[in-house]
C-alpha cells in the first residue's frame, strides 16, 4: 500500500468514527423491560417553532432548564413511588422556555434514578433535535420535552382560528370546499 493510500484510509477512517459512535451512544436507552437497548424515541420541532443561535439566550435558558430539571424531578420521587412529574419556566420573553419531564413508576434496576434518567433524557433532546426550539425524548422510564412559550403560544391561536374558520364554513355550507386564506379545505358533514 502506498503512503497516500495509507494517508487516505486514516483520514476516511477519521471522518467516519466520529459519527459512528454517536449513533451507538443513540441506541443507549433502555427497553421498558430492563433488558436490552433500544433507541430513543423523540419528536423534534419543526418549521414553525425553529431553530435558536450558537450562545443565544435561549440556549442559555436551555442550559439552565438542563441543570435544574433533573434535581427538581428527583427531589419530587422517592423509593416507594417512582412517579414523578414536573414543570418549569425558564427566561423571559421572546426566549421563554416551558420544559416538563416524567419518570414512569418502574420496579426494574435500571429505573431506579429519576434524575439521571431525566439528564440523560435532556442530553439526547439536546443531541438530536439540535438548535431546535422545541423537543420530545422518550427514554421509557421517562420523557423529557421543551418548547419555546412564545412560539407555541402563537402556534396554538393559529391552530384555533383555522379551527373557528373551518366550524363557520361547515354551519354554511356543509359538504362544499370553502377557501381559507388563499388555500382551501375540504369540510364534511355527517348529516
Amino acid at each position: 500500500m502506498t503512503r497516500a493510500a495509507i494517508i487516505l484510509l486514516v483520514l476516511v477512517l477519521a471522518l467516519v468514527a466520529p459519527p459512528l459512535a454517536a449513533a451507538a451512544a443513540a441506541t443507549d436507552a433502555v427497553d421498558d423491560d430492563g433488558g436490552g437497548h433500544r433507541p430513543p424515541i423523540h419528536l423534534c420541532g419543526g418549521v414553525v417553532q425553529g431553530r435558536f443561535a450558537r450562545n443565544s439566550s435561549y440556549e442559555a435558558n436551555l442550559r439552565h432548564v438542563a441543570a435544574t430539571l433533573p434535581a427538581m424531578v428527583a427531589n419530587g420521587s422517592s423509593p416507594s413511588n417512582r412517579s414523578s412529574c414536573v414543570s418549569i419556566l425558564a427566561g423571559v420573553r421572546p426566549d421563554q422556555i416551558s420544559a416538563s419531564a416524567f419518570c414512569c413508576n418502574s420496579s426494574a434496576p435500571a429505573y431506579s434514578d429519576c434524575g439521571a434518567c431525566v439528564a440523560m433524557a435532556f442530553r439526547y433532546a439536546r443531541w438530536l433535535c439540535r438548535y431546535r426550539r422545541r423537543a420530545m425524548v422518550d427514554l421509557g422510564a421517562c420523557r423529557v420535552g421543551y418548547h419555546d412559550v412564545e412560539r407555541m403560544e402563537r402556534e396554538m391561536r393559529a391552530v384555533s382560528a383555522v379551527r373557528r374558520m373551518g366550524r363557520r364554513y361547515k354551519e354554511k355550507s356543509p359538504g362544499q370546499s370553502a377557501a381559507i386564506g388563499g388555500g382551501s379545505i375540504l369540510v364534511m358533514s355527517d348529516g
